[in-house]
Parts: structure tokens; sequence; C-alpha cells
């Protein structure tokens, strides 16, 4: 979107723009659907800046289960004053053939359970995804199938078996998806990675071990099954968590509970004062525009990036920048350093993940595991850590290790000063309530050791 001498090409695209398609519009919530909807307002700027007309944008908006679509579509289109102008499709054409969903009794060994659905996945040629909520989950889950798969002789479904999580890289998680595709791999094992964004409307099976933590991400993932054939879905919930307890014994509050609402500020002043920075170097815009372009706080937020003089006023009333701010953003969550895991012998990029999850993964010391191309898990030692250079330097330890390491963390949280006084709110739930208390504090964590663990 940045404005260029050299940009005719793309002042006349915007110039002719009329469509504009958010696709997966559930997923943008919190910090990244704050800076989405700022997108959206530096979308429309540049638009008008250039001549054409924003109000002739016609936004299609496609969600899967989300409380709120229509507020969600009105606030990403900038068009909250002129509700009469939004239409709600609420039926599906995607294709769809039923599935059968099954909710299974808690479980406190739920990998050992998982293991043996799997398997009898396998062993019956299906194809299935399998969804943890974490990825040390995702790791211990192939561990165990590949021992399972060992001990009772059936090693060469090792290779049928993947594991994905969003550290993994590019071409990698390309080749797990045309392998799936293909046949050559029938399960995957992932976090909430695969919940939308991938296509993959050949499954047979999908297994959700533990409630993901909302209801809404619940049924992303049991869409994923269903789709050209009628699909098997099994809710396997974790004995050690109250929450998936409490909707094992609750189905129905399970299969027609009322699904969460997507939430996002973009008017919180970090993130708005970022793209409004860019809005001014990309496009500029009057001090009359602040507030219809950038909302109720973009005065304020306007004022102070004066004052640091990170935009200017020209003599005719107008907002300009200098610069390239656009590199410091990232959509998805605050800005962070990407770490590159290197195998020390080859010089390979095994994975990138962010600098806090390297200092919990991949510390001085640590034990790494990574899946190879022939489906075996293999054990990587961590050498050093360097946020500054941006990698991690691993020695390869080979695939029959039996140890792991876990991270010991602290959390800190220092209240600073309150900006509400504290009050009872109710929940969904009968006879529960929260305490909610709002003040601006310093959250702190650090990793401070790490446990040696054997697998047992």
């Amino acid at each position: 979107m940045r404005r260029r001498d050299d940009g005719e090409g793309w002042r006349q695209f915007l110039r002719q723009l009329r469509y504009c398609v958010i696709d997966e519009s559930h997923t943008y919530t919190g910090a990244f659907g704050a800076h989405f909807a700022n997108l959206m307002r530096q979308l429309r700027l540049a638009v008008d800046a250039v001549g054409g007309n924003s109000q002739r944008l016609q936004f299609i908006c496609s969600s899967a289960t989300i409380g709120n679509p229509e507020d969600m579509a009105l606030r990403f289109s900038g068009r909250t004053h002129q509700p009469q102008r939004l239409h709600l499709i609420e039926d599906s054409g995607a294709p769809y053939k039923g599935r059968t969903l099954l909710s299974l009794a808690p479980n406190n060994a739920a990998n050992v359970e998982a293991t043996k659905i799997v398997i009898s996945w396998l062993q019956h040629n299906l194809s299935g995804i399998v969804f943890c909520n974490s990825r040390a989950a995702v790791k211990g889950l192939l561990g165990l199938i590949q021992r399972e798969t060992q001990r009772i002789g059936l090693g060469y479904l090792t290779s049928k078996v993947a594991v994905f999580y969003s550290s993994l890289t590019g071409d990698r998680r390309s080749e797990i998806i045309q392998k799936l595709q293909g046949g050559q791999i029938k399960v995957i094992i992932s976090t909430s990675s695969l919940e939308a964004g991938i296509d993959l409307p050949e499954l047979d099976c999908c297994l959700i071990r533990g409630f993901p933590g909302s209801l809404m991400s619940f049924w992303q993932r049991v869409g994923r099954a269903g789709r050209k054939q009628h699909g098997l879905v099994i809710y396997l919930p974790l004995g050690q968590n109250p929450i998936d307890v409490y909707y094992a014994r609750h189905n129905q509050k399970l299969l027609s509970g009322e699904v969460e609402s997507a939430a996002f500020n973009p008017d919180y002043p970090t993130i708005l004062g970022k793209h409004l920075e860019c809005g001014c170097i990309e496009s500029s815009l009057t001090l009359g525009e602040l507030n219809t372009r950038f909302g109720k706080t973009a005065g304020a937020v306007a004022d102070s990036l004066l004052q640091q003089n990170k935009i200017f006023l020209s003599g005719n009333g107008k907002l300009w920048g200098r610069g390239y701010p656009h590199k410091e953003i990232n959509i998805r969550s605050s800005t962070q350093r990407s770490i590159s895991l290197i195998n020390k012998h080859t010089g390979e990029i095994l994975e990138s993940m962010s600098l806090p999850l390297a200092h919990r993964e991949v510390f001085p010391e640590a034990i790494y595991m990574v899946q190879d191309e022939s489906g075996q898990l293999i054990a990587y030692r961590s050498e050093s850590l360097n946020s500054d250079k941006g990698e991690a330097i691993l020695t390869f330890l080979g695939k029959d290790t039996d140890l792991f390491t876990e991270a010991e963390s602290e959390l800190d949280i220092q209240p600073l000063s309150t900006l509400a006084e504290s009050k009872i709110i109710p929940t969904n739930i009968k006879d529960a309530r929260l305490r909610l208390t709002l003040v601006w504090g310093e959250i702190t964590n650090s990793v401070i050791g790490y446990r040696l663990m054997l697998v047992w």
C-alpha cells in the first residue's frame, strides 16, 4: 500500500478497486484483529487518496463459527454507521456429507488412548487429523505412536504420520500437505495451525485431544472431517482439565452452546499509532479526517506522534511522514524477533520460531525434537541461543534418545495503576461469577531453568 513516485500501477489498481474479500475472518481476534481493522482503515484512505471511492468498495467476509459476524463485518468495512448496507448469508454452501461425533469419557492417559485410535485409523487405511493444544503434546503423541507401532510390529506405519505446527519451514509444511493429498501421509498431528486456511476435504476422521479453549475453535476442528464423505469426529477430553470434564459431562453445552464473539480493539494506542504513522506516509490526511478515518482516539494518538516527530503537519493542514515504519509491524502480535534453528553440522535451517518460544524450547542444553523426512523423531541438543544473530545452533543427537527437557518458567504480574474499580460479572455457567479488575501493569515471563526428563 505504500505510495511511491513510480507507483502509478498501484494507484491505478486502487482507483479501480471494487471488491475486498476477507477470508477466514473469524480468525481476526485480539491484537491480530486490531491490526487488521487498521489495515482496512489504511486501505480505504489509500483508495480515496488516489481518486478512488472507498464507499463503493464491496466487502465480502467469509467466516466459520463465530458469534458476531455482522458486527465484525461492519467494523472491518468501516460501516458501523451504515448497518443497512450489510447482508448476512447464514446458510453454508460448502460440501458436506455428514459426520458422526463421539464424545469419550475424560481420560487421564489421553495420549495412550489417542495412540490406539490413530493406529486403528492407519490399519484401516483411513486419513485423519489429530488436534493437540500444544507443540509438546503434538511431539509427545508422535513419539508414543512410533514406539507403540514398533512394539506391535507395525513400524512401517511410522512414515504415514506427520506433525504440523507453525515453526516448520514453509517448504516442509507444503510437503506435508502434498503428501497427505497424495496418500503417502495418512494422519497429521497438528496444533491450531490447521484449524483454518488450508483446504483438506479428503479427511475421513478427526480426533480432538482436549478442549481447544473455545467453542469457535472446537467447531473449526470438527469441520475438518465429513467434507467429501461421511466423517468421524472424536472428542477426547483430558481428565486433568476441569473445562474438558465439564463439556464431557454436559454434551449438550458442547453441541449447542453459544459460540464466542470475536473481540478486538483497533483503537488501542500502540497499535493504532503504528498504522496511523503508516497511513500518513502512504497517503497523508487532514486533521479533520482523523477521527472519521482512524477512530475516536486518533486525535490524541496523532498529537503524541507529532510530539515524537514521527509525523508532521504541513502548512495546508495535512499530516505526513517519512521513512518506512511498516517493517516494525507484526500484525499477528507485538513485534518479535525470529530465531532460526540451525543444524551445526549441515548449516540447514530446521525450523524458525519467535524469540519467546525459543527461550522456552531451545535454551542452551535443551533437547529439541524434529521429525525428519522419513517420519522419525530426531533429537538435537541446543549449543547456543543468540538473539542478536537470530539463531540457535543445534547438534545432532539421533533418534534413540530417551531424554527430553522441559523449561521452568516464572510469571510475574506487577500492577502499576488501577484503570477501573473491581466488579463482579456473570458468566454463561450456572451460579458462576468472575471478579474483573482492570489495571495497567507489567507482565514478565522468565525462563529460569529446565528439567531433564526420561521418556517411559
